[in-house]
């Protein structure tokens, strides 16, 4: 069985509930298998309380080690040669999985993981999800899926329960450690436009869908393991005048182009024939 480091962000709204006894547990339980677990303590209030609340959950062997995303995030720009002011005034929104992707780490596999999401089911779709990788390099991330109809409209093609096309959630993914040293930060493409924020800056999941279409690189998704997530895109900053102007035209351009993640459009640089394999005898579930 493969390492995977766990590595969940918590912030203002949701630390209360992470810092719980049995939050991490629990999340081991869903997913049907153990992890190394790291929380990533980024924009609260009371700091000194969530390391002491931090500590004890050490001590009672729920969390293996926590990391502060203020401190950890300039060596993680330099890593990857970016700067504070490449995230623009939305910095939250890319900080914490910048410096998961950079924490030093003798894993083979980062599964990175909202604090507000859950499955639905108890499922090992994480070891499933290697297997696929590890015979399939061309595919650089594996996620539960989400609401079913999207998932089924964003597909290129399925190899057994797993829909593969384009995009990038920075919800929940899993990505081997091997290649996040390979990811170029600044590339771009049109389809990219379509994330929530790319008219305020390019967050950390455009980044990567841009590099993964660039790339060839492609997501699969488990469809057999859902996981919901309550409160997605309450915490979007306003806008003002000239950022709602640049969505605007995001999306009079993505419709003049029709550009749609499973789209073939000549500019997503869509690679027609991947080839893949995949052993339909490595499925497991809980």
């Amino acid at each position: 069985m493969s390492n995977v480091d766990l590595v969940v962000n918590t912030w203002e709204r949701t630390y209360r509930d992470v810092v719980k006894p049995g939050f991490f547990p629990s999340i081991e339980v869903s997913n049907g298998r153990k992890f190394k677990k790291i929380l990533l303590i980024n924009n609260v209030d009371n700091m000194s309380f969530l390391k002491k609340a931090a500590d004890e959950l050490i001590h009672r062997n729920e969390l293996d080690e926590y990391f502060v995303v203020e401190e950890e995030l300039p060596k993680a720009l330099m890593s990857l040669g970016l700067t504070l002011r490449d995230l623009g005034r939305v910095p939250h929104y890319s900080d914490a999985p910048l410096v998961a992707i950079t924490l030093p780490s003798t894993s083979d596999y980062l599964l990175y993981w909202d604090s507000e999401i859950t499955l639905y089911h108890q499922c090992n779709w994480v070891d499933i999800s290697i297997s696929l990788m590890e015979n399939n390099p061309n595919i650089l991330c594996v996620n539960p899926s989400w609401h079913r109809g999207s998932v089924a409209k964003e597909a290129i093609f399925m190899i057994g329960d797993f829909s593969v096309g384009y995009g990038f959630f920075d919800q929940c993914f899993l990505i081997r450690m091997s290649d996040i040293d390979n990811i170029a930060w600044n590339c771009f493409c049109v389809a990219s436009l379509r994330y929530p924020l790319s008219h305020i800056a390019p967050v950390f999941e455009q980044r990567i869908d841009a590099f993964m279409r660039r790339t060839h690189r492609l997501r699969a998704t488990y469809t057999k393991a859902v996981y919901v997530h309550p409160n997605e895109g309450m915490s979007y900053p306003s806008t003002d005048l000239a950022e709602k102007i640049r969505r605007i035209a995001f999306n009079a351009l993505l419709r003049l182009l029709d550009v749609v993640p499973g789209s073939s459009s000549p500019c997503l640089k869509i690679n027609p024939k991947p080839s893949y394999r995949f052993d339909h005898n490595d499925r497991q579930s809980f």
